[in-house]
């Protein structure tokens, strides 16, 4: 994807990404981190938000190196993909954490 000439021409005009401070569940050599994706697009003189969306990183540890095993982006949007997934990681997570 980052090779791509959609991408290459996104990045030429303007295009800006963040990532929100991730919540990161550790468990050995498995990790589980949800975070929040923005990305900024250029029009002329200003910019605007163009993408909000949810983020699930599923990440291994082999020999002492963290490797990205799976990643999951869900639009925060009216389809409610991205509350779901981000409501189905926390409570993968943290079910019974409260007893």
């Amino acid at each position: 994807m980052l090779q791509g000439d959609q991408h290459r021409d996104l990045v030429a005009n303007g295009v800006a990404h963040f990532a929100g401070p991730p919540l990161i569940e550790l468990d050995g050599d498995r990790a589980t981190a949800i975070n929040y994706s923005l990305i900024m697009r250029r029009e002329g003189d200003r910019f605007y938000l163009w993408r909000v969306s949810a983020v699930r990183w599923d990440l291994e540890r082999e020999a002492g190196r963290w490797r990205v095993a799976c990643r999951t982006n869900r639009l925060l949007d009216a389809s409610g993909a991205g509350s779901e997934m981000f409501g189905a990681t926390l409570a993968e997570l943290f079910e019974g954490a409260r007893s």
